[in-house]
């Protein structure tokens, strides 16, 4: 189907869709991204999988098909999970011509879809099916993945007419409604690939220190996430210089790369590990394609941020893989870690952190117990769970 000749003709309002006695909604998801750059994109590719493999079970969920307002390597992956995609180039959000022109394809392919409703998987796309959606007479959603910063494109975006926004996390939803107007919105949590971020499928952990030139009998806390200031590094590396002192043998990881916005901040990370004596103690390991592994190789996962995170995808992934977690007590984290699972530290407090390590470092049968309910826990957000969920929502937004 080319959707770029589909006409704009009156229609009325799309039938539902039913299989056998369950309502299957057929849903446009509207994405302004086509090449993965973060864990939005990964999550659109996890709702695809995992409806598929639900339909293939025989489940009756949702039908997709996505609408990419640019061209790259996720359109392939979509079509991979033979989920219909197509490709509008939108260009520039200012270049109001080619915005109305796009809408105006995006609104004949969701006719051409029966679509029950339309969802953007960002404020972005909110822009194009939002309006879209009014010439399609169905409901629009969108996505909201983050803690609004209350940026021109959020703000417009909550502007636009909308049935729900689905927000990724209570923290994310009481942040979106400190914009005007107010509008409904819904938590639909991320999840977590449990295969992916298996540790039974994964080596021992003995293999996997030798392979990544860690002690084998060291405690090891690693830390995984962008290096800005904000994800709390620097914590962190004071928290394990006075972790040093109990722990002399033990090891500290930072897994991630710079980012372009705090060019100066992986060097003054390294001067603060000189400064505090533990340079050879705390590796700075770069960005890591293995992520699992190198988790699997911790005994701890540490999550430091200073600012409110939207949910925490990493602290998700380190449960999952049965390691327990110690995060910062604000935002998503609150969400997702039960005392069961993991421990909450106030967030930039360096004692309370370095304490809660030093206690970890240790007591191998806390950790094992942590470990334990981690697992139960990260079970809780699987990809099915998503696409039931995500189905759920807008059957329901459809229905109201």
């Amino acid at each position: 189907m080319n959707a770029d000749l589909e006409t704009l003709d009156e229609v009325d309002v799309p039938p539902t869709h039913q299989q056998g006695s369950a309502f299957v909604p057929s849903v446009g998801i509207v994405m302004p991204l086509a090449e993965q750059r973060g864990g939005a994109e990964l999550l659109l590719l996890q709702l695809l999988q995992a409806n598929a493999t639900l339909a293939a079970e025989g489940e009756p969920v949702a039908r997709y098909a996505v609408a990419f307002l640019e061209d790259g390597p996720m359109v392939a992956a979509t079509r991979a999970l033979d989920v219909p995609a197509e490709v509008f180039e939108a260009g520039r959000v200012r270049q109001v011509g080619r915005q109305v022109g796009t809408v105006r394809r995006i609104a004949a392919w969701l006719r051409a879809l029966d679509a029950d409703a339309t969802l953007a998987w960002m404020p972005k796309g909110h822009l194009y099916s939002g309006p879209a959606a009014l010439l399609a007479r169905i409901p629009a959603l969108w996505f909201q993945h983050t803690i609004t910063s209350k940026n021109p494109i959020h703000r417009t975006a909550t502007l636009l007419p909308s049935a729900s926004i689905l927000c990724c996390s209570e923290a994310a939803k009481a942040g979106q409604a400190t914009l005007w107007p107010p509008r409904r919105a819904d938590v639909l949590y991320p999840a977590v690939d449990l295969a992916r971020f298996d540790a039974a499928a994964m080596p021992s952990q003995a293999e996997l220190r030798a392979r990544l030139g860690l002690p084998a009998d060291a405690f090891v806390a690693g830390l995984v996430g962008r290096l800005q200031r904000w994800k709390g590094i620097h914590v962190f590396v004071e928290a394990a210089a006075q972790v040093a002192h109990a722990q002399p043998d033990a090891v500290f990881v930072v897994v991630g790369g710079p980012h372009f916005s705090e060019p100066d901040y992986p060097a003054e990370l390294n001067a603060l590990a000189e400064q505090h004596g533990i340079a050879d103690q705390i590796r700075f390991v770069g960005h890591q394609p293995n992520v699992p592994e190198w988790m699997c190789a911790f005994n701890v996962v540490v999550h430091a941020s200073t600012g409110p995170e939207p949910f925490g995808m990493v602290i998700l992934e380190g449960m999952a893989l049965g390691k327990p977690v110690i995060a910062t007590a604000h935002g998503g984290p609150l969400e997702i870690v039960t005392p069961e699972a993991g421990l909450l530290v106030p967030p930039g407090d360096v004692p309370a952190l370095a304490d809660v390590l030093t206690r970890l470092a240790a007591d191998p049968a806390a950790r094992a117990r942590l470990a334990a309910g981690a697992r139960a826990r990260a079970a809780q957000f699987s990809t099915e769970r998503l696409a039931r969920d995500a189905a759920a929502l807008v059957t329901a937004t459809v229905r109201s």
